[in-house]
């Protein structure tokens, strides 16, 4: 997040994960970074979500940052002892995870 220059895309669903990102997004804001967010509806009154401009609906429990279109981090099992997080720079994979939020199917504008 720190590092992004142009664009930010989430999609989340773990509160505890939003509540340690949540600053950083508004930081990346401050420095004009486009941001766009996808949350499940139990983060649909999340801290700060609001200041966000395009905050969508996701119906999908997964979470994912997407930064510049080059950088693709996803978390995995967050809640439990063998919690992952997988970072690549995979044009297909960071394609295909842009469409899913592009997708009015699985993230639906609020």
């Amino acid at each position: 997040i720190e590092q992004s220059r142009k664009e930010l895309v989430l999609l989340i669903s773990n509160e505890q994960l939003w509540n340690g990102i949540a600053h950083g997004l508004a930081q990346a804001k401050k420095r004009r970074v486009k941001i766009g967010v996808a949350v499940t509806p139990n983060l649909s009154d999340a801290q700060l979500l609001r200041t966000f401009g395009d905050v969508r609906a996701s119906s999908c429990d997964c979470n994912i940052l997407i930064a510049d279109s080059e950088k693709l981090v996803t978390a995995s099992h967050l809640d439990a002892d063998d919690a992952y997080a997988i970072v690549t720079s995979d044009k297909n994979m960071i394609r295909m995870s842009r469409e899913y939020f592009d997708n009015p199917n699985c993230c639906t504008r609020s």
